[in-house]
């Protein structure tokens, strides 16, 4: 079995995923990835530059167990070079004994905005993904698997060990949380298997306070001073030069306050703003490649920023009570003025009965409407000699505006009509989707 920081040490190698071939071993991977470092000096992955690869290459080539590793089962769910890699290392491709299946963290802008949906969904494509590759896996594995990843791979590994049934042990690095709507529907399943997880954390990191943790374990790990905070989320942080573990620390008091506003943001703010606001601070991460608009990025933001400054009014508790009603009138408003509430959808709903009575109101309204106007057409033709002459014109007038509005009469209820024709026959298509 392979140590955690064995496990860590494969987190970090998935990165290079594009010299993985079927069957090769590790060493063999070590090979091709310092001919691509001596090739191209500059390369850089996962925020590591080539020298911090050369150094965890040569920590790999000193481990003479793990150099016999080999590469079964690499995938991509979605088709693409670059999203959602899984690859297993195996003692014995012929009798794997030993089955470690690593999942590689975020890539690219289709993964951010599955980190941002899995923090308001109950799960994600990409997590459901991780659960369907686990089940697939040869009945000859056994079991008693092993998984592990880095960021999002250790939130899909953390995943995969609840939502299934192959996994006897989780080693995540840096993996984030889960939705409170995980939480809920698989909380049995989480204390009866927490205790197979361990999440190892640099103490400055930022992910891994995203959403609900659930590992029974959470180790920090004192990290050196990064001048780009972005860098305390690189894979090889938590480890020496030696391939070690560095010292244990605590949870930097920076990142638990994001913790705590991360909560604020899943507990208190309703949807849909809360998927709103996600989805476009994720957005905003990916930059260029997002396809968020940037008004629903900039707005976001706002939105995030007032949800904020109401957390950290709360928070001060300066004035008791009245920091706590400052807070909720903070987070009134900032819902009041969120672009989502302009667009709420989330509760719309037809009701077929009330609609059906509006169009019998209508045609009532027609017939009424039109039988006033022959009543008025009628009146005029028994009018004789002057009175005539003096009032024909107001009661051709009369009757054209009567008729005019049972003509708009008649066209809402044939409106109201194909409603709640289009409605029943998109409830009929939408219940054959899902078999409801």
């Amino acid at each position: 079995m392979l140590s955690d920081q064995e496990l860590i040490l494969l987190d970090n190698l998935i990165y290079f995923q594009d010299v993985f071939w079927e069957g090769d071993s590790v060493a063999q991977i070590i090979d091709k990835i310092i001919y691509q470092l001596e090739k191209n000096p500059n390369l850089k992955y996962a925020q590591m530059q080539a020298q911090e690869w050369m150094e965890l290459v040569s920590v790999l080539q000193s481990n003479q167990k793990l150099l016999h590793y080999k590469v079964t089962n690499k995938t991509m769910p979605f088709g693409s070079q670059n999203t959602g890699t899984i690859v297993c290392f195996v003692d014995d491709i012929s009798h794997p004994l030993d089955v470690n299946v690593i999942f590689k963290g975020t890539q690219n802008g289709y993964e951010w905005d599955d980190n941002g949906e899995g923090a308001y969904l109950m799960e994600s494509d990409c997590q459901r993904a991780a659960a369907d590759y686990i089940d697939r896996l040869p009945e000859e594995y056994g079991n008693h698997l092993t998984v592990s990843g880095h960021s999002k791979g250790g939130n899909k590994a953390q995943y995969v060990t609840i939502t299934t049934n192959r996994v006897a042990r989780c080693v995540a690095e840096d993996g984030q949380g889960f939705s409170n709507e995980f939480c809920r529907q698989y909380h049995m399943v989480i204390e009866d298997r927490k205790n197979r997880i361990k999440n190892y954390c640099a103490e400055n990191d930022y992910v891994n306070v995203i959403a609900n943790a659930i590992a029974g374990a959470s180790i920090y790990i004192k990290t050196e001073f990064q001048i780009n905070p972005f860098l305390y989320h690189k894979p090889n942080l938590i480890l020496t030069q030696k391939g070690d573990f560095r010292e244990e620390g605590r949870q930097a008091e920076w990142t638990k306050g994001l913790h705590s506003y991360f909560q604020e943001i899943l507990d208190l703010m309703p949807e849909p703003q809360r998927s709103y606001v996600i989805d476009g601070v994720m957005g905003l991460l990916e930059g260029k490649d997002s396809e968020e608009s940037a008004y629903n990025r900039m707005y976001s933001v706002l939105t995030a920023g007032g949800y904020w400054l109401a957390w950290m009014t709360e928070q001060t508790q300066w004035f008791g009570l009245l920091s706590r009603l400052l807070a909720q009138l903070l987070r009134d408003s900032t819902r009041l003025f969120s672009p989502s509430s302009y667009y709420d959808l989330t509760y719309f709903s037809i009701d077929l009965r009330e609609f059906s009575f509006l169009q019998e109101c209508m045609e009532r309204h027609r017939n009424m409407l039109e039988s006033m106007a022959e009543r008025i057409r009628a009146m005029k033709m028994e009018l004789k000699g002057t009175l005539y002459s003096q009032v024909r014109a107001s009661f051709d007038v009369l009757a054209f505006q009567l008729q005019q509005r049972a003509v708009s009469c008649g066209e809402i209820s044939d409106a109201v009509a194909r409603i709640c024709r289009d409605y029943k026959e998109n409830e009929t298509h939408v219940e054959n989707l899902f078999d409801v």
